[in-house]
């Protein structure tokens, strides 16, 4: 890790205060709205770091190799892809990047096994990719303001989901096989839904429990 990098990066940027912080063993770095363009490959050497907060800057890059990072902020940037590499932020457990520029999700993100948040709303994505189903300890999956035009079954896998907002994209479809999971908390609002399909989680349920034989084959 080089200190100086660090030190000249965060002097170029306005925020020394906060990086000195972070030097000195605070685990949380917060930098939003700073108008940033590059975060410095050598913050991954930090590795008493947990906690990431750059929301809101220029982002189109970032030092994915900080593989003791817990929380990770990046919302409201300018991300156009996810690299494969994202699978080293093995002990993430918030991923929030909603509101960039991503039309996919890479299969890596299955890797993050104690993910238990992502948000990726407002952004490009026309599908998820079937990897998302080995997030087994998700409980919030925020996939709002997309162009998602079916939901892959693969979420039903996510034994652990409480809360699954899909409002806001091009859906006429909600799966009554969705009915399984046991969700708290469901947003489907504009979507153009075919008629008849359920709007709320009392209705997806109700659903299910009318379809014995499809229940049966995902309990199987």
């Amino acid at each position: 890790m080089s200190t100086t990098v660090l030190l000249d990066w965060a002097r170029e940027n306005d925020v020394l205060d906060r990086m000195q912080s972070v030097l000195d063993g605070n685990k949380e770095l917060e930098v939003a709205y700073k108008g940033l363009v590059e975060i410095p490959v050598e913050i991954s050497g930090l590795e008493h770091l947990r906690r990431i907060y750059v929301y809101g800057n220029q982002l189109t890059n970032f030092p994915w190799e900080i593989s003791q990072l817990q929380i990770l902020n990046i919302s409201s940037n300018e991300l156009i892809e996810l690299p494969p590499k994202i699978e080293e932020l093995k002990n993430l457990k918030y991923l929030l990047i909603g509101n960039n520029q991503l039309t996919k999700l890479p299969p890596e993100i299955g890797k993050l096994k104690n993910l238990k948040e992502l948000d990726v709303n407002r952004n490009h994505l026309r599908e998820l990719p079937p990897e998302i189903s080995e997030l087994k300890i998700l409980k919030r999956l925020d996939v709002g303001h997309n162009h998602l035009t079916e939901l892959s079954l693969e979420i039903i896998q996510l034994e652990k989901l409480q809360e699954l907002n899909v409002s806001n994209n091009q859906l006429l479809v909600l799966p009554a096989e969705f009915g399984c999971l046991n969700l708290i908390y469901l947003s489907i609002r504009d979507n153009p839904l075919a008629e008849g399909q359920p709007t709320s989680i009392e209705e997806l349920q109700a659903l299910w429990a009318t379809v014995p034989k499809i229940k049966s084959a995902v309990k199987s």
